[in-house]
């Protein structure tokens, strides 16, 4: 028996014929559901199986525990983060507007019901992402040199971050949401000198 399974992948789907079943199969779908519900609470056993036409039996084969496929989950989901850093950076560090913009991309319902998890296991692997994020638009902010970042550069960029994470999780804002975060960074770290409204 053939699946078709749907992998979200930096804000978009693609599809895949699989046959049989792996454990990729049942992460894909895991953040499926969760880009489709915008809810952790929607994500079980059972809807991941009623999805890939599966059982629990074979769901139990791959993952020994819930736990176990959890944190593959959103070790996936921490690992789209990082591709998407590494496509941004490429060989030349990024603007600061186009790493803001690059976080801004992530698909708002999937960041949604990964941030609003409870538990240990998100936790740490949010904290982690944010890490990442809030190191990228450091060094967008003030340079990829020599040179430590400054004490205005990190606030900044920890500021800019929480808002872009609450901005990312949203779907109710315009297109373009980055002037403001940009202009916060380049006044705390001392590039703009203009008072902030």
């Amino acid at each position: 028996m053939r699946h078709t399974v749907h992998y979200v992948i930096s804000g978009s789907v693609a599809e895949r014929a699989t046959s049989p079943l792996g454990p990729d199969d049942y992460i894909a779908v895991g953040l499926q559901i969760l880009d489709e519900d915008g809810s952790n609470r929607a994500l079980s056993v059972r809807r991941v199986c009623v999805e890939l036409g599966s059982t629990t039996g074979s769901f139990s084969h791959h993952f020994a525990t819930w736990s176990v496929y959890l944190r593959t989950l959103l070790t996936r989901w921490a690992e789209t983060h990082q591709n998407a850093m590494h496509q941004l950076v490429g060989t030349d560090p990024p603007g600061l507007a186009e790493a803001i913009r690059a976080l801004l991309a992530r698909p708002p319902a999937l960041e949604r019901a990964v941030r609003c998890w409870p538990g240990e296991i998100a936790v740490g692997a949010v904290a982690s992402v944010d890490l990442m994020w809030q190191d990228l638009i450091v060094r967008a902010a003030h340079g990829d040199d020599d040179t430590p970042a400054t004490v205005d550069a990190v606030r900044a960029a920890t500021a800019v971050r929480a808002v872009t994470v609450g901005l990312a999780s949203t779907e109710t804002l315009p297109d373009d949401r980055t002037d403001l975060p940009v202009r916060h960074v380049e006044i705390v770290a001392g590039r703009d000198r203009r008072r902030l409204p």
